[in-house]
């Protein structure tokens, strides 16, 4: 179990290093797949793609290159709502004068912005915490963001971690750590309820720093926590790999081992932590190795998607599933498949927006049928994506808005020369190039 749980901590690492999502070509989610027919597809035009490079201009030299200060880089985008796209800049200070093979390591600020994408301006909102390592996961609400990540504490004298939840608010700037865990791993996954609520999930390691289980929190009003379930109080076989929010239901990914078997399915908490369904999800005996497992799912409308680290060969690092009376019905997947889920709300209550895996797991070459994912809630269908970018162009961080607006932060390559953009896409424009649409 703890070896299990380490890897899904390393794979939160990992994806901050690598610019997208890695699959080999993958088919239907059945046990025995069979091809199934392309999506329709949208070529998005270049002329639609917007710039945004210089609203933001070489914001601040790179702190963690050798070369500094000669090597410059974009800020990091974090979320879009409404006109506002949120990004985090990193800068440093402190060299002293050093050589460069001879620099201590800088003083390291890092701020939260936003950019006025249509009237191009800017304002700080504050400082968020400097932690040695950054979880994947964050929290944008309507007032604050929540984030994680592993901090230096120090106890009778050695050094140690420390795993720390914080709270920027974007009303004032200030910047709290609102939890500690003791023992904790970087893996922490996030969700709002319908009343405001945020709930958070961690993984925390016994004493004996053997076997993990994980621990469930509501943050309150006035920032107290509050653990509404525990996997080692429960006196069940759970094994929680991440979960998801819709409404006031916390969908729990729960993939425990049973007899040498992964077993996958959804368990379902209310606001107060109370097990009110337990959702099978048919169709996965084919993933039942436990070198398999998956590590996100989201929830939206009728629908439930689950995005798996690892996958046997020929099957999908992707299933959908539709909830129904009696359970769960698989959805097919289309070949190149979806893989993290972009729009944080359904937009026009319909549509979802995903990222998609590479045709090959080669990070080199990153090669793309499709970029992204259109899924259409109504019909319950997938359409690709492909925007107008070659294989020397990698897709970083993609945030979306509540209206549809994208935005993606693109790496370009020619020979040693690399570029940094940050682009924009129109939602209207995805919807008018859609196969049927009426122009």
């Amino acid at each position: 179990m703890f070896s299990r749980m380490f890897c899904i901590t390393g794979t939160f690492l990992l994806s901050l290093l690598a610019a997208g999502c890695s699959s080999q070509e993958v088919s239907a989610p059945s046990a025995s797949p069979t091809p199934q027919p392309a999506p329709g597809r949208i070529e998005y035009p270049a002329s639609e793609i917007r710039d945004l490079s210089e609203e933001f201009g070489l914001a601040y030299p790179d702190p963690l290159s050798v070369d500094y200060p000669d090597a410059y880089t974009l800020p990091g985008i974090a979320a879009y709502r409404g006109e506002q796209l949120y990004y985090v800049s990193t800068q440093a200070s402190g060299w002293g004068g050093q050589e460069p093979t001879e620099q201590i390591a800088p003083q390291l600020r890092k701020t939260l912005y936003t950019l006025n994408t249509q009237t191009g301006q800017k304002a700080e909102i504050g400082d968020a915490a400097i932690l040695a390592y950054t979880a994947e996961q964050a929290l944008f609400t309507q007032d604050a963001w929540y984030y994680a990540g592993m901090g230096l504490s120090e106890h009778e004298g050695e050094a140690g971690s420390l795993l720390q939840i914080q709270k920027l608010s974007l009303d004032s700037g200030e910047d709290q750590t609102v939890f500690t865990v003791e023992n904790g791993m970087l893996g922490v996954s996030f969700g709002e309820l319908t009343d405001g609520a945020v709930v958070f999930m961690v993984h925390r390691l016994d004493d004996s720093l053997t076997e993990a289980h994980q621990e469930i929190y509501k943050l309150l009003p006035d920032n107290s926590v509050q653990k509404i379930f525990s996997t080692d109080e429960s006196g069940e076989l759970y094994n929680f790999t991440d979960f998801t929010t819709r409404e006031n239901v916390i969908y729990l990914l729960n993939q425990p081992e049973v007899e040498g078997k992964l077993h996958t399915e959804v368990v379902c908490l209310n606001s107060d932590g109370e097990i009110t369904r337990t959702l099978a999800l048919p169709g996965l005996s084919a993933y039942a190795d436990t070198f398999n497992y998956a590590d996100h799912i989201y929830a939206a409308g009728d629908y439930v998607f689950i995005k798996w680290y690892r996958a046997p060969d020929a099957l999908p690092y992707f299933s959908a599933r539709k909830i129904c009376e009696g359970g769960a019905e698989a959805l097919s997947v289309p070949q190149n498949a979806p893989c993290r889920l972009i729009s944080q709300t359904p937009i026009q209550n319909r549509y979802l927006l995903f990222s998609a895996f590479p045709n090959e797991m080669n990070f080199s070459e990153n090669q793309y049928k499709n970029h992204l994912y259109l899924f259409d809630m109504e019909t319950g269908e997938f359409t690709g994506i492909h925007l107008p970018y070659e294989s020397n162009v990698s897709l970083g961080a993609m945030v979306c808005s509540e209206q549809g607006t994208l935005a993606v932060h693109l790496t370009e390559t020619s020979g040693e020369n690399t570029t940094e953009k940050i682009a924009a896409l129109s939602f209207e424009t995805l919807l008018q190039q859609r196969p049927g649409a009426i122009a």
